[in-house]
């Protein structure tokens, strides 16, 4: 366990929000260095962000385990949120408009993990837990790569990085079932 003074949730928030920042930077850099950089710092915030929970010294001593119908159910209402609020973006084809489509649904999609990062997983679920909240990190950041693929205009990246999304949508769905959820990645 790691204690760095603090509770974890502001670990998440200001990995998140680390994350967030990047990703921002990434889409204006032109140099292919600072795009690196700028990448990497990108998934190092989201995988700091979704591991927290797990990790800090204090991140469930002070916070009863939820019932797995409760997680569950809080679970889906952040999924369902964030599908409700993706059903107003459309469904874009072309990659100027995947791009202006995830300009707006990135933010929302990492304000939902650092949401779902919050939840107290229920007893003996954290190992199951973790897994759910790498997958769903990892589906975040091939939303990014999309995007800088995308903004591009990159079809045969933007096709790697569609793969890459199909697969760890996967990930996140299996984990989502052994959880019990009904939304999460359905």
């Amino acid at each position: 366990m790691v204690d760095l003074g603090w509770s974890w949730w502001v670990s998440t928030i200001i990995a998140a929000s680390v994350a967030v920042a990047c990703s921002a930077g990434f889409a204006f850099a032109r140099s292919p260095l600072a795009r690196g950089v700028l990448a990497t710092l990108a998934v190092e915030g989201l995988v700091l962000a979704a591991i927290a929970p797990a990790v800090m010294k204090e991140n469930r001593a002070s916070t009863r385990a939820m019932t797995a119908a409760a997680f569950a159910a809080r679970a889906d209402a952040n999924c369902a949120a964030l599908n409700k609020f993706a059903a107003t973006l459309g469904k874009p084809t072309t990659p100027p408009a995947i791009a202006t489509q995830l300009d707006k649904l990135i933010p929302a999609f990492w304000e939902k993990i650092a949401a779902q990062a919050a939840l107290a997983p229920p007893a003996g679920k954290a190992p199951v837990v973790g897994t759910w909240m790498h997958a769903m990190a990892a589906y975040g950041g091939d939303l990014e790569q999309i995007h800088s693929a995308a903004r591009r205009g990159d079809t045969k990246a933007l096709a790697r990085a569609n793969a890459k999304l199909s697969a760890d949508g996967a990930a996140s769905a299996r984990a989502s079932r052994r959880l019990g959820l009904k939304v999460c990645f359905s």
